[in-house]
């Protein structure tokens, strides 16, 4: 039998050969209570930028080694 990758728990860490356990609640939840997909931040509205989020941020080492760079818009 192969061994699990992960276990998820939601009060106290289960004994498991799992290489990593993983706590449901707070940052971390299910979208449906008990079960479903495992998604960080629920509770959290997030909101589209149309005038910034179309394009990431380009990381500032980037722009560090090339002057010719400028950061996208909306993201300094």
């Amino acid at each position: 039998m192969a061994q699990p990758i992960f276990c998820l728990y939601d009060d106290k860490a289960p004994e498991s050969k799992a290489k990593q356990k993983i706590k449901v609640g707070g940052v971390l939840q299910l979208t449906e209570g008990k079960r479903g997909y495992l998604v960080g931040f629920l509770n959290i509205t997030k909101k589209f930028d149309e005038t910034r989020d179309y394009l990431y941020p380009i990381p500032s080492g980037d722009i560090m080694l090339n002057k010719k760079l400028e950061q996208n818009p909306n993201w300094k």
